[in-house]
């Protein structure tokens, strides 16, 4: 298991620049992300409808998806999404640099 640290979390937006590559969408779930996130395991779960809650119900399942492609392309977490499930899981990712391979966090 490894901690993480959210304050890092939320600094890795500004390396780089990676906010601009990021909607204000995907940039609101990724903080949501980091405020429901295990700080010992760096993983999370949360469902449907505190998603709905926090982000609003205009944020639909395709925009999701297309958001979870982005923020782990750009390595920052992973997000498991099931198709059936009321819920997503999700994984912070070690590295920030782009191209970089960096290793996901042991949970």
């Amino acid at each position: 298991m490894m901690k993480i640290n959210k304050r890092e979390l939320l600094k890795k937006l500004t390396q780089e620049n990676l906010w601009k590559r990021l909607s204000s969408e995907e940039i609101r779930l990724y903080l949501l992300l980091i405020i429901f996130a295990d700080k010992v395991k760096g993983t999370g779960r949360l469902s449907s409808k505190a998603l709905e809650g926090c982000l609003g119900n205009n944020f639909p399942r395709d925009q999701l998806e297309k958001a979870a492609h982005d923020l782990e392309n750009l390595r920052l977490v992973k997000l498991d999404i099931s198709s059936s499930g009321p819920e997503i899981e999700f994984e912070f990712l070690r590295g920030n640099k782009r191209g970089s391979k960096g290793k996901e966090i042991q949970a």
